[in-house]
């Protein structure tokens, strides 16, 4: 079976320092990777990398065995909206919605909305009871329900 994300001697540097080189690893259906590291160390630029959202200087990634290099923008998007999700490390919530629209709004997007399964995803991080909360009445950090320590606030 062909991994759903493949990444080939992955490399990135900021001006003259190397970040990181030869990250490879494949990922099929089902299967998760947590990226550990202390600040700085490049999770976030591999995860933007992985998006496609930034460009690649090594290495290769690809997306259900098609290399994301070869997409452009204009096929990158829509492939994007469709093959992944990212929880950036400030939230970037529409502060008009409730966290349910929150959780729909690429669904919108995508054309597909399935309430039953957004609420099911606000379940599992234990916010279903906050689902008509405005992002302003949710909590980012350590109490308040939020199911794993966070940052002292």
């Amino acid at each position: 079976m062909r991994p759903v994300l493949e990444v080939r001697e992955l490399g990135f540097a900021y001006g003259n320092g190397v970040l990181f080189r030869g990250v490879s690893f494949a990922l099929a259906r089902g299967e998760a990777l947590a990226v550990l590291g202390p600040s700085g160390s490049g999770k976030t630029t591999l995860l933007h990398l992985l998006a496609g959202l930034l460009p690649l200087q090594e290495g290769e990634v690809f997306w259900e065995g098609e290399a994301i290099r070869d997409l452009g923008e204009a096929r990158l998007a829509p492939r994007r909206l469709r093959f992944l999700g990212l929880v950036f490390q400030h939230h970037f919530l529409f502060p008009e919605l409730t966290a349910l629209e929150n959780v729909l709004a690429p669904g919108y997007l995508a054309g597909r909305v399935d309430k039953a399964w957004a609420l099911s995803l606000l379940a599992r991080l234990g916010l279903k009871e906050r689902a008509h909360f405005l992002p302003q009445r949710l909590s980012g950090g350590r109490g308040n329900g939020w199911p794993w320590p966070g940052p002292s606030t």
